[in-house]
């Protein structure tokens, strides 16, 4: 009997030591304060809010910061919403980072496959940062492929969100949706270097002062006399070559997108547009 307890107890230090061993090797997150010159750009996309990226070979990096204490997060989306996100997000306590999406307007899914890597994080004054990575194209179904926007012309639709509550919770009014050029130059550098072409005319068109009702979603619709709206001959033909949205900093967060037809008649009566 004393042999079968001498060898249990060996085999208990055993599994001590190698339980102590496996702990040993895990990868260790460094607390730290975020290294603004490691990243090549970045972007204040809201008040409360700072993004930094770099892309380096095949690898997408970032670095966040938020007036906030509990949690952040940031998505990659199609439509500019919650349905279809692609999201990362950070909780402080729990030091965890979760690659996550979102089908509606609910708290994000966990991916089966956890493709974004931890870096860096820091919590302190009533601001919370994280750094983290992962792959422009992940083969992961439940991801976003991060493609070349200098090659496409258009920036990613993003949303992002934080708080203060420890888990992931309803973000309320703290949250902010855009775009954003991972690759290249701003939408506005583009527009710039087409005004500064011969020949280019420039007309800004903006809706009529609309009262937007309690619904969810809801389309406004102006008819424009272009001759009236630009003091442009209609008889002079022309090609729309390069738009961009005018939106009101104040009523940013009601607008999804636009739609344009083209009629053929100056009154939009003529049954539907082109």
């Amino acid at each position: 009997v004393a042999a079968k307890g001498e060898l249990r107890n060996k085999l208990v230090q055993a599994m001590l030591r190698l339980r102590v061993v496996f702990l040993l090797i895990l990868p260790v997150v460094c607390l730290a304060a975020l290294d603004a010159s490691k990243y090549s750009r970045s972007q204040q996309i809201h008040e409360d809010y700072k993004l930094r990226w770099q892309i380096e070979n095949d690898v997408l990096k970032i670095g966040v910061e938020v007036q906030a204490v509990g949690w952040v997060g940031f998505g990659i989306t199609e439509a500019g919403g919650m349905k279809g996100a692609d999201i990362v997000y950070f909780e402080a306590a729990s030091g965890d980072i979760v690659d996550a999406y979102s089908l509606s307007y609910s708290k994000p899914e966990t991916d089966t496959c956890q493709d974004w890597t931890l870096a860096t994080f820091s919590k302190e004054e009533g601001k919370l940062m994280f750094e983290a990575s992962r792959k422009l194209r992940t083969g992961d179904n439940e991801d976003w492929e991060i493609v070349n926007d200098v090659e496409t012309m258009e920036g990613h639709a993003f949303i992002a969100a934080w708080g203060d509550s420890e888990e992931i919770s309803y973000h309320a009014s703290n949250r902010v949706s855009g775009r954003v050029f991972l690759f290249g130059e701003e939408r506005e550098d583009r527009i710039l270097a087409v005004r500064a072409q011969p020949g280019i005319e420039q007309s800004d068109i903006l809706h009529d002062e609309n009262l937007i009702p309690a619904t969810e979603t809801y389309y406004a619709e102006n008819c424009v006399n272009l001759e009236q709206a630009t003091g442009l001959d209609p008889d002079v033909p022309r090609h729309i070559v390069a738009h961009e949205a005018i939106i009101d900093p104040g009523t940013a967060q009601y607008v999804h997108h636009f739609l344009v037809y083209g009629y053929a008649q100056r009154d939009c009566e003529d049954g539907g547009g082109l």
